[in-house]
């Protein structure tokens, strides 16, 4: 399987976790000349900017933190602050970046990660 196939794939599993814990999916792969958010959603007034990652059974999902670099945090904040501009009638209490191990067809959702 290519790994656009498989990052869609995974993309989809935490969707459908992400709807199973009460989130709302406001975006999917919003791309800016900045970056790109995989998936950006909302529960109870909390904006939630999620990197997908597809993990291998020898990589320890609890070190997600560590595989998304500087470089590509800097980028999905760049990307968010133009995603809030773009829709600045929208008010959250709350802005939060979260990431999703999915590995297999599991899903472990981190929040706050950075």
């Amino acid at each position: 399987m290519d790994n656009i196939k498989r990052g869609t794939e995974c993309e989809d599993l935490v969707c459908k976790y992400l709807l199973s814990s009460g989130y709302t999916v406001l975006k999917r792969n919003f791309r800016r000349p900045c970056g790109e958010i995989d998936i950006i959603a909302e529960k109870d007034s909390v904006l939630c900017a999620v990197e997908v990652k597809s993990v291998s059974r020898s990589w320890d999902i609890e070190n997600l933190e560590y595989q998304i670099s500087l470089s590509k945090r800097s980028r999905i904040k760049k990307t968010l602050s133009l995603y809030l501009a773009e829709n600045a009638d929208k008010k959250y209490d709350l802005i939060r970046f979260d990431a999703a191990a999915v590995k297999g067809a599991e899903v472990s959702y981190f929040e706050g990660v950075f």
